[in-house]
């Protein structure tokens, strides 16, 4: 059972990650869509990481208090809604909420996979413990 919950965080942040990585592949596009230059675009990615870095920690506390099970939930969500706000967005500034809810929801997928580790594998059991690759 433990390694099929593994299994399904580590998909949950692969689509996380895929969304985190996804804007770049448009980046043409964009510029031509939101009329912006590179400099512009960068506002995209850079707000994005600044929430993900900026809610570990709040998250963190969340996760104690709530569950990975049901933040991941809410950190898919909030991944939905940025895609959709993103994909619907006619100015640079309704991209750029649309990548804050994308990073808000990528930092609670990291950190609530992490916190499944511990809570389903003993300490050697852990997939990057040394004693497991040997």
């Amino acid at each position: 059972m433990a390694w099929l919950v593994f299994a399904v965080g580590v998909f949950a942040y692969f689509s996380a990650v895929a969304q985190r990585t996804s804007f770049g592949v448009a980046s043409v596009e964009a510029t031509d869509r939101f009329q912006t230059v590179a400099a512009g675009l960068s506002m995209f990615s850079m707000m994005q990481v600044l929430v993900y870095a900026a809610l570990q920690v709040p998250v963190g506390v969340l996760v104690d208090r709530f569950g990975p099970r049901v933040l991941i939930s809410v950190g898919a969500a909030c991944m939905v809604v940025g895609q959709l706000q993103l994909a619907a967005a006619e100015s640079v500034t309704a991209g750029v909420i649309g990548r804050i809810f994308v990073g808000a929801g990528d930092a609670a997928t990291f950190v609530c996979v992490m916190r499944l580790l511990p809570a389903w594998f003993s300490a050697c059991g852990f997939p990057c413990c040394p004693r497991w690759w040997a």
